[in-house]
């Protein structure tokens, strides 16, 4: 094959009817089934990036083959053999494929571009020329030849939808024109064709009556009445009310009026709030960002513990692209974890269609329709959509644009892993600032010297490095004369650290609220499970891990249902997941952990939840000194037991337990207890710990933690802790 056909811009493709390929005008033949949907699903997508996950749904439904991936290689490089790509128009990304296409080297783009120049005239005869061309390009049903469910479903309703939207414009831009007898004919095949769209019945009936047939007009009107009754049971609309009206009187319809310029009704949509003060850090996500846009990643989803900066990311990001975004920004707090109810879909697409120009009364009632007009809308467009603090796929799904030349960030404290899969979504991770950032942050907030560096230190160390809570500790400390930093050290450094983050007037601001609407989102019995790790002695120093079999013990369960659980608390970034399959939680996570406990626990369940959990520590302390030679410890009814290599492992990754403040997590003769089978381990004297204690009880280890803390022996050893014990 020659250079010149080998070139990409050669080629066209068409959608909007049997799917097919030209090259300079010539047919290319792509006849494997699986090949033409595969080609079908990317030029859907074109310009953005497909998931292999995505793909395989499309492809095989709910049943794919074991080797889907190697299976979806295999057919990229046959479909490429086939359009003469050498990797020029198939892309392949680190996780998927996307196909690069100017807008007229596909049908369906060059339909939206032409729907898009249609927005912007306010001549009805230049208008309907611009969406006679558009509607000119479908060639019947969209995809008709392509056998695959997963594709050909949701995908081919929404094409459809968008094609009968810009129809129903088109007969309003023609009405305008005063062309009502020729239209009846189109209005009459298109009232056939979906006989229950009352838009085409009303604008049937306006035309049988302007050009005289009152008769017919009337009979229309009590045909559609009818039918709404008898399948659906409801009134007509009041669009068709209104001109039952008209024409019992004799009077004329109001005349329609043109639709408005997008010029003439706003700006460019300009919706990103103003930035955050003093953001500090982020270079590294800021260049991903970066990267991510420049290579087509179309939807980008920040994933976050409570108070770690999503927003203020997002915000940051959009304001220093925003040139690359010439129609604007759209942008909604979707209140996913607020004191509110999250936000409807639908009241979010009325608020978009607005931004966009549409008129209150041109916005359609159903969510479908309204999907299906807000995608036309974006349709050739450049846009940066910001969807802050989503609860769910679901409330994001209806909000993505269905054209490539828009980017949408979801900030959400939930990892989103269906939309990574589903709809192409690329993940970015967001974890505390660093030392250096955290401390940097509280010097700019404060204006602080270097004489005041090392109190700035132990500050964002006892913030955890959280920017919410280095702000809150920033604010409260710069709002208060009399209260010095040396005091919010101290504040933080006691029993109730969660008091030090009572915001002023907002509740959304106090870090114990913020942290409650993750909270209050948990099932029930992954609730329990945060509660409890509250008492997992310094599970939130660094070098404190936690796994399955301690959440077991805690809960009296499974291993396998607690991890289970613990995958969810790492989902909803309430604990973090670290190497292997051991977790750690956040000392601000912590201390709201163990209020909770004291809100909603008996004493009796936690009672008997620390006497569960002493005992795991002191079996894996007694497996380990004795090398499994013990059996009692190695005896239970819902765990399996460890190697004793691994035991010691884990063990070491644990600090002893310091009586003196053991009261949360245990009674103090099960934390001696506790200590001297944990110290035999360390080879040093038993007895109460005298290292320096962390704030929440744990005593900070001297030692590095182990690599891999396998399984888990809960005992039954008659030196567990007595349920009696005070807790």
């Amino acid at each position: 094959m020659d250079d010149a056909c080998a070139r990409p811009d050669a080629i066209r493709f068409r959608v909007l009817g049997p799917v097919e390929v030209f090259r300079h005008g010539v047919p290319v033949p792509v006849t494997a089934d699986k090949h033409r949907a595969l080609l079908a699903g990317l030029l859907l997508r074109a310009n953005r990036l497909v998931t292999v996950t995505q793909l395989a749904g499309w492809l095989w439904g709910d049943e794919p083959p074991a080797n889907a991936r190697g299976t979806i290689q295999n057919y990229v490089a046959r479909l490429r053999r086939s359009l003469g790509d050498r990797g020029e128009l198939i892309r392949t990304e680190a996780c998927g494929y996307l196909i690069r296409l100017r807008p007229d080297q596909l049908d369906l783009t060059s339909f939206d571009a032409l729907v898009g120049a249609a927005d912007a005239e306010g001549d009805p005869a230049a208008e309907a020329a611009l969406l006679e061309q558009a509607l000119g390009l479908w060639r019947g049903v969209p995809l008709s030849n392509i056998c695959a469910d997963g594709l050909t479903g949701i995908e081919v309703s929404e094409l459809v939808e968008r094609m009968l939207l810009v129809r129903e414009r088109y007969f309003d831009a023609r009405l305008r024109l005063g062309t009502h007898e020729a239209l009846i004919p189109e209005l009459r095949a298109m009232t056939e064709a979906h006989p229950l769209r009352e838009r085409f019945r009303a604008q049937l009936i306006e035309a049988l009556y302007r050009s005289g047939r009152r008769a017919d007009a009337l009979d229309a009107h009590r045909s559609v009445v009818r039918l709404l009754a008898d399948e659906l049971g409801i009134e007509p609309s009041a669009e068709l009310r209104a001109l039952h009206g008209v024409m019992i009187t004799g009077a004329q319809p109001p005349v329609r009026v043109p639709r408005p310029r997008r010029a003439e009704i706003s700006a460019a949509p300009a919706q990103l709030p103003s930035d955050v003060r003093g953001f500090t850090g982020r270079t590294a996500e800021i260049a991903r960002l970066d990267a991510l846009l420049d290579e087509g990643a179309t939807t980008v989803a920040i994933a976050g513990t409570a108070g770690v900066g999503k927003t203020a990311l997002a915000i940051r990001w959009g304001r220093r692209v925003a040139d690359r975004f010439p129609d604007g920004q759209l942008w909604v707090n979707l209140r996913g974890y607020d004191l509110e109810q999250p936000l409807d879909p639908s009241r979010v697409l009325v608020r978009f269609l607005h931004a966009l120009g549409v008129p209150g009364e041109d916005v359609p009632a159903g969510v479908v329709e309204q999907e299906a007009l807000y995608r036309a809308r974006l349709a050739g467009k450049r846009m940066l959509i910001v969807l802050d603090n989503a609860s769910s796929p679901s409330q994001v799904r209806p909000l993505l644009p269905g054209s490539p030349g828009c980017t949408v960030l979801v900030t959400s404290r939930d990892e989103f892993s269906c939309l990574v899969e589903r709809d192409g979504a690329v993940r970015l991770r967001l974890d505390v600032l660093d030392h250096a950032e955290a401390t940097e942050l509280l010097s700019t907030l404060l204006g602080a010297g270097p004489a005041d560096m090392i109190a700035l230190h132990e500050l964002a160390r006892l913030c955890d490095r959280l920017p919410l809570a280095l702000r809150i500790a920033g604010d409260r400390i710069a709002s208060s004369p009399g209260y010095s930093l040396s005091e919010m050290v101290g504040d933080l450094a006691a029993d109730a650290p969660m008091d030090a983050f009572a915001a002023g007037d907002d509740p959304r601001t106090a870090l114990r609220v913020v942290f409650s609407w993750s909270y209050r989102a948990l099932p029930a019995d992954a609730a329990l499970l945060f509660r409890r790790l509250g008492a997992v002695p310094g599970a939130g120093f660094e070098a404190t891990m936690f796994d399955a079999f301690v959440a077991a013990a805690l809960l009296d369960s499974t291993p396998v249902r607690a991890q289970e659980l613990l995958d969810a608390l790492a989902a909803a970034h309430l604990v973090e997941r670290r190497s292997g399959a051991r977790f750690t939680m956040h000392d601000l996570l912590q201390a709201y952990a163990i209020e909770q406990v004291g809100i909603e626990d008996s004493p009796a369940d936690t009672k008997a939840a620390a006497a569960r959990l002493a005992a795991h520590y002191r079996a894996l302390a007694q497996e380990a000194v004795f090398n499994g030679r013990n059996s009692a410890t190695r005896s239970s009814s819902r765990t399996t037991a460890r190697p004793a290599i691994a035991a010691h492992a884990a063990v070491t990754a644990m600090p002893p337990i310091s009586v003196g403040t053991a009261g949360p997590v245990m009674s103090p003769s099960a934390a001696a207890q506790s200590n001297t089978a944990l110290r035999i381990t360390w080879g040093q004297p038993s007895g109460v710990s005298d290292a320096p204690k962390h704030r929440h009880g744990a005593v900070v280890p001297r030692r590095s933690p182990s690599t891999m803390p396998a399984t888990n022996a809960a005992s039954s050893n008659p030196a567990s802790a007595k349920p009696s014990d005070p807790v």
